[in-house]
């Protein structure tokens, strides 16, 4: 679906591609303020401002990405949303191309 909005999917947590930066999910959401941090302040600060947060997820199942996780549990995942996803996205992709 990322391919309709011109995106190349890919496994990361955090996709920088200036002048953009993204993040996949939640905790992810902190690694990539933390790297925002990084570039602004520098690494020093961005490592202090990790530590004072005593930021270091330990997942307690270790399926919290697609590549963990149990492949059915994916596929069902992925395919109930799938429908729902599809027609935003081809909405979106329908706005983006009519301006």
């Amino acid at each position: 679906m990322l391919a309709d909005l011109g995106c190349i999917p890919v496994e990361e947590r955090v996709v920088v591609d200036r002048p953009f930066a993204t993040a996949a999910g939640v905790s992810a959401g902190i690694d990539l303020a933390l790297w925002v941090a990084g570039e602004v302040f520098g690494a020093r600060k961005g490592s202090w401002i990790e530590m004072s947060l005593e930021y270091a997820p330990q997942p307690p199942f270790g399926t919290g990405a697609a590549v963990t996780a149990p492949p059915h549990w994916v596929a069902m995942g992925r395919e109930a949303m799938r429908a729902e996803r599809l027609n935003a996205v081809q909405d979106a992709a329908r706005r983006m191309h009519e301006n």
